[in-house]
């Protein structure tokens, strides 16, 4: 297996399955001295989690539907995140009742530390549960972010942006830099039929990865 270790706080454990990921992290988290840790993690794995977890401490507490409920182990499943972080794409202020609506369970919390299981589930930085975590994690400042995953790439180096930016490596920092020089980016212009052009970026390629694996 391989340990990405990116940032002092932030990192990717890549160890292959049944290596004991999650029995590393939960023992980590506790010798950390955090006091409130999110586990994040596929529906079917929340029950390992716990059991796991429970060997060595019984604060725990798994979120399912719409309740929320929260304790020093906070496990939740990636399909319902939406549920207690709402996100907020508009540049205009909202109206009280937009406000009303907005939910910021999980941002309330101020976790002192994530630990994403599966992390290659957040791969796609369009997707809901993707930006929900780059906001925790990023905008709302969770300290440590720790992601668990067998396969930090999936397919092409596009797939690693996200994770990274999850945990806040300087290599995130400009996705432009990083489709061009890791991912052999290159865009285009598409005509739409009002006559306006848009800008598309082709991404799926790979480029200098033996510098890409040296920096992460």
């Amino acid at each position: 297996g391989i340990k990405f270790l990116l940032s002092r706080n932030g990192c990717i454990l890549a160890d292959d399955m049944g290596l004991g990921k999650s029995i590393q992290s939960i023992i980590a988290a506790l010798e950390s001295g955090a006091k409130n840790i999110l586990v994040v993690c596929p529906s079917s794995a929340k029950i390992n989690w716990e059991r796991e977890i429970n060997v060595f401490c019984n604060e725990t507490a798994i979120i399912d539907g719409k309740k929320w409920n929260q304790a020093k182990f906070t496990i939740i499943n990636f399909d319902i995140l939406k549920n207690f972080h709402t996100l907020v794409e508009t540049r205009r202020a909202l109206t009280p009742e937009e406000l009303s609506a907005v939910n910021r369970d999980l941002a309330n919390v101020n976790f002192d530390l994530a630990i994403i299981d599966e992390a290659h589930n957040l791969k796609n930085n369009e997707s809901i549960r993707g930006k929900i975590m780059v906001e925790l994690c990023v905008k709302h400042g969770i300290p440590k972010v720790w992601l668990l995953t067998g396969t930090p790439v999936a397919n092409r180096p596009m797939d690693f942006f996200n994770l990274l930016k999850i945990i806040k490596s300087p290599l995130a920092q400009n996705w432009k830099h990083y489709a061009v020089r890791y991912c052999e980016g290159r865009k285009f212009f598409r005509t739409l039929k009002n006559g306006q052009k848009k800008q598309i970026w082709l991404t799926d390629g790979a480029s200098n990865l033996e510098e890409l694996a040296s920096k992460t």
